[in-house]
């Protein structure tokens, strides 16, 4: 009996210092998530206004490396992203997460997708290939969390592909179901 109590009380300690933890790790992404925001949007919103001429004009030198600085500064917002959004993951009871199922064409929403890729990278449109057949029916879907997993795929494409790499993004009818 009294190693069954010192287990318990064991495992009680663990318990305290795991909600400990748990709290901690909730303030430190609520400080990182408040705090590292609105520089990201801010910094991304002036890069696009230099590199657009909208604050005067850019020397020819200026330029690349500027465009190397705001896909820099994208894939930081996308890691960012990444992090709160498996933060909200790992939260119970998050309804922010919840699936919200509308009625989405799926070719359009990856043309869009393919579009919001190609002005965070420095590949051409030209590297991106379609393959999405224009009939494809309406589906249900959250359009928010296909456009993160698309967006991920994407971005893994580009990390992992060589400079010259082809990039696909094909879509198929597997099967006829209608809403």
């Amino acid at each position: 009996p009294t190693e069954l109590a010192e287990l318990r009380r064991e495992l009680a300690e663990a318990r305290a210092q795991l909600q400990v933890l748990e709290q901690l790790k909730r303030q430190t992404i609520h400080k990182v998530n408040h705090d590292l925001r609105t520089p990201l949007v801010s910094a991304l919103g002036y890069l696009e206004m230099l590199i657009e001429g909208r604050l005067g004009k850019v020397s020819a030198k200026a330029e690349p490396r500027l465009q190397v600085a705001l896909v820099n500064l994208q894939r930081l917002t996308r890691m960012y992203d990444d992090i709160v959004t498996y933060n909200r993951l790992l939260t119970k009871g998050s309804d922010r997460l919840s699936p919200v199922l509308a009625a989405v064409h799926p070719g359009e929403l990856l043309k869009d997708c393919a579009q919001e890729f190609l002005r965070g990278t420095r590949r051409e449109l030209a590297s991106l290939h379609f393959d999405i057949p224009a009939q494809l029916p309406l589906v249900l879907a959250d359009a928010r969390l296909v456009r993160q997993a698309v967006a991920a795929l994407l971005d893994n494409a580009d990390r992992h592909a060589g400079p010259r790499a082809q990039i696909w993004l094909q879509a198929e009818l597997t099967e006829r179901r209608t809403l």
